[in-house]
């Protein structure tokens, strides 16, 4: 009974963990003004934001690992 007790707190916290993982809003953000924020960049495909960044070299900018595929 211990085994299966394990695997259904695992299963419960898997999905939890899981269906969070796809929310998009921003907790607790703001609107800034246009150019307020000259490190952030806006990683766009074909005119369309992908992923947002920021410069951490004039020619370098850092993003999330899922921003590549």
């Amino acid at each position: 009974m211990r085994f299966s007790s394990w695997a259904l707190v695992s299963l419960v916290a898997g999905v939890y963990m899981s269906s969070e993982c796809f929310h998009t809003e921003i907790i607790g953000g703001r609107e800034v003004q246009p150019h307020s924020r000259p490190f952030m960049a806006s990683i766009q495909y074909r005119s369309k934001h992908i992923c947002g960044g920021v410069l951490i070299h004039p020619q370098w900018v850092l993003t999330a690992a899922h921003c590549y595929s």
